[in-house]
Parts: structure tokens; sequence; C-alpha cells
């Protein structure tokens, strides 16, 4: 009935919102790492400024 296609759309909605959140928390932590490997680099200083505005924009 109703109830039981609710109930089903309802995990799988959650279940999206965990993986999505899992994948941006990867994200981060790998922008986090190149922005502290590189931010002191010369050649790279660019990209590690750009990738931390970036890394700001992520929302979970």
């Amino acid at each position: 009935g109703n109830y039981d296609f609710w109930y089903e759309s309802s995990r799988l909605l959650i279940r999206q919102m965990k993986e999505a959140n899992k994948k941006k928390e990867e994200k981060i932590k790998e922008l986090k790492e190149f922005i502290s490997r590189f931010s002191a680099n010369a050649s790279k200083s660019k990209q590690a400024t750009s990738r931390k505005r970036a890394l700001e924009k992520i929302q979970l």
C-alpha cells in the first residue's frame, strides 16, 4: 500500500544522502591533503588556493 511505498522511498532517500555525504567527506579529505602538501610550493600555490576555495564551497 501507500505506507510500504513511502517507507521504501524514504529508506532509499536516506541511503542516497548517506552516500552523497560519504563522497563529499572523501573529497574534503583529498582537498585538505592537497592543500597541506602544496600550499608552500611556489609552482602549486595557486592551485592549492583554488582548491581551498573549492573546499569552502562544499557543504555536508
